[in-house]
Formats: structure tokens, sequence, C-alpha cells
């Protein structure tokens, strides 16, 4: 699995994101334009900026569709809760689940075509852990990155007896509602580079001292209520 290093999810983006998002709904607001407004139409706001994000700044495609899911989400919150649609957010939330649904099955499918067989000296890591949690080990030598979620669970993954393939690998790790927690080897340098909302995303390792070569992991996605730790 190939990991680019740009069209990255970090705070900039978010953060701009977002700032464009409020500005034009409060503009909309001051002219009239919308009449009615609830704190929860702002953290509908949220969801859909978070899943934009993520459908143009992820670098995986499990990235990109957790992101269309949250824009999704937001989307029907945002347009029921403003009377833009002739029903409510509460009516239509099953096609959450539907959509849902289809993306595990969409991903079980990628998955088998790919091999279907993931074991801990696999180079690529997959891991998804959705109203549950799971442990899983590394010890590819030629580790190349992946990506990690967790939905309402947790999942830990354990990458002390892995390697890096060339100098860098990057790991999509995503926390809705749940954690994910990554431990890695002394030697390699961790650049965290994900998003936080009511949630967390730390860095808790030691990086190597000036002047030492390592090799580099970076570590990108976001966390809303809930986390993503990195630690040796």
């Amino acid at each position: 699995m190939n990991h680019r290093t740009r069209n990255a999810v970090t705070p900039g983006l978010v953060v701009g994101l977002l700032a464009i998002a409020l500005g034009v709904f409060f503009l909309l607001r001051n002219f009239g334009l919308i009449r009615y407004f609830s704190s929860s139409d702002l953290f509908a706001i949220v969801l859909i900026v978070f899943g934009l994000a993520n459908l143009f700044g992820s670098c995986c495609s499990s990235g990109r569709a957790w992101g269309g899911l949250l824009t999704a989400a937001g989307g029907l919150w945002l347009a029921g809760s403003l009377g833009l649609v002739p029903w409510r957010f509460s009516q239509v939330w099953p096609v959450l689940l539907i959509l849902l649904g289809g993306f595990l099955l969409w991903r079980t499918w990628t998955w088998r075509q790919t091999g279907g067989v993931e074991t801990a000296a696999s180079p690529s890591l997959r891991g998804l852990a959705i109203f549950g949690g799971g442990k899983r080990a590394v010890t590819a030598k030629d580790f190349r990155g992946g990506e990690v979620f967790a939905v309402l669970g947790g999942q830990e993954v354990d990458l002390k007896g892995a390697d890096i393939e060339g100098s860098q690998a990057v790991v999509d790790a995503t926390a809705l509602l749940g954690g994910v927690e990554l431990r890695v080897p002394y030697h390699w340098d961790v650049v965290v580079e994900g998003v936080a909302f009511f949630g967390g995303y730390e860095d808790k390792t030691q990086h190597p001292r000036e002047g030492e070569t390592a090799k580099r992991l970076i570590v990108r996605g976001f966390a809303i209520f809930g986390g993503v730790e990195v630690k040796n």
C-alpha cells in the first residue's frame, strides 16, 4: 500500500474549512436567509467539515469513504434542521446505517480482492473495530503503512516488532466514539498530523536524538469524541 505524504488531513485544513463554513452560515443568517438556528446546527457543520477534510485529504480509500459518510450525516442533519427539506434528521437517520453497511460490504470485498488473508507478517495494516475491540501485532520487516478505524470500539496495534520499508510509512488512524492505540519501536521518529474534536490525538513517543538516523512513521486521521494515541 503506497501512501503519499501530500493531501494530508492537517489541522490547518480543518480549521480553514471550519472558518469558511461558519462564515457562510452566519452570513446567511444575518441576511435572513436562515431564520432558525440551534446549537445542534454547529455540530452538524463540524461533521460536514471533518467529512470534507477526509473526503478530499485522506490518502486511503477507506478514509475517503468515512469522509463521505460523515459529510452525508452532517448534511442530512443540517438540511432537516434548517427546513431545507421536507423531513427531519430523526426520520432519515436509518440512511446512515444503510451507508455504513454498504461501506463494510465494500471494504470486505476489496480486502478479499487483495488476498483476503492478513497475518502479522503482512506489509500493510488494515484494522477495523465497530462496537467492539481488538488487539493485533505486526512483525513485517517491510511495513508500508495502512489504516486503522475504531467506531464505538477500540483497536490496539503493536508495531514494536516491525520495520519500515524505505524511509517512512503512513498510517491513517481514525477514532469515532472509540479509541486507537499504536505502539511503535523506540528508534522510529513519529510525526502526528491528526486532528481531534472533543477528543485527543496524542504523540507520547520518545523521539530520536538530533543527528540520529531513524525511520519515520506519519500518523494521520481524526478523533471525534474519541482518542488516538501513539506510544513506545
